[in-house]
């Protein structure tokens, strides 16, 4: 600001001794000496023998100007680079982000899905992280708005899902919609892929955030998740919304959730864990199913239920 204050003091009051412009602006002489000096290296003032004049500033801050907008656009070109070199060494700094707050990791996932224009394909446990802070289970956010502009739906999700009420009616909805679920015995992840573009990882987190999330964008590492995916697609079980023709006084949820569950090749033990039931009631269902529909076995039984639209 000191050389500007004396550039403009000397174009206000013109050519001047350097005692005169030291007493105008109040500094001292040797100061006044210095200043001038570096107005004189950038072509804004010079000396006519014992008066210092000002030149005018455009042509030489106009020059200025075009040099420095050189350097920036040198600099932005070493930038570019040097960021390329840094990619094939570091690979992980380029497609991978991490996420540790609950509005990033939501906005990370509305985007995914008011993005997605062909195909969404999800591995789903469901809710992650504290069960006492987590909110019930909903429809992924914009899934109905991007299944009318004719996204397609893959999603395969754990058999646990089965055995929370809200969560397997969400689930139903979704089939409704269009969606094309299966189940799994045991999912470790929730991933969702949308178009081979775009990743979302959800890992349960301890403490107080609900979870985190790694976002991943093209590269191998997304390859190798849609990988995944399409392996778990493969050796689910379709799940379908209704099963309809069963003539039983029980709930006939208990018998849809037990087909879904032994179609997905658990044991009879698992599925009486999943659904809170002993053995003997698992094996007494099964029984009356294979009553019901002429099975000698439970594969023909599974057949069976195939074809009436029960799984």
């Amino acid at each position: 600001m000191q050389a500007e204050d004396l550039y403009r003091n000397l174009v206000a009051g013109g050519p001047t001794t350097v005692e005169t412009l030291s007493a105008r602006v109040g500094l001292p002489a040797f100061e006044v000496e210095v200043t001038l000096d570096e107005l004189e290296l950038i072509g804004l003032a010079e000396r006519d023998r014992d008066h210092a004049v000002a030149r005018p500033p455009y042509p030489v801050l106009d020059l200025l100007a075009t040099e420095r907008a050189a350097e920036a656009a040198r600099a932005h070109q070493m930038a570019q680079t040097l960021s390329e070199l840094w990619r094939q060494h570091h690979d992980d700094a380029s497609y991978l982000q991490v996420l540790q707050s609950d509005a990033a990791c939501d906005a990370a996932q509305d985007a995914l899905i008011a993005g997605a224009t062909r195909e969404v394909r999800a591995l789903s446990i469901g809710p992650v992280g504290d069960e006492r802070v987590r909110p019930e289970p909903t429809a992924m956010a914009g899934f109905y708005e991007s299944i009318a502009r004719g996204v397609s739906y893959k999603i395969v999700y754990g058999a646990a899902i089965v055995q929370h009420p809200v969560a397997i009616s969400v689930v139903r909805s979704c089939i409704d919609a269009g969606e094309e679920a299966r189940l799994f015995p045991e999912v470790p992840v929730n991933l969702t892929i949308a178009d081979d573009h775009l990743g979302l990882v959800t890992l349960p987190r301890l403490g107080d955030r609900r979870r985190d999330m790694l976002v991943v964008h093209p590269s191998s590492l997304l390859e190798v998740l849609s990988s995944i995916f399409w392996s778990y697609w493969r050796q689910s079980s379709p799940l379908t919304v209704h099963p309809h023709g069963l003539d039983t006084e029980e709930p006939v949820e208990a018998y849809r959730s037990l087909l879904t569950l032994l179609a997905a090749g658990l044991t009879d033990d698992a599925i009486a864990r999943e659904l809170g039931v002993s053995d003997r009631t698992v094996r007494r269902r099964l029984a009356h199913l294979q009553e019901v529909l002429g099975a000698a076995s439970r594969f023909q039984l599974g057949v069976q239920a195939a074809r009436n639209g029960w799984l």
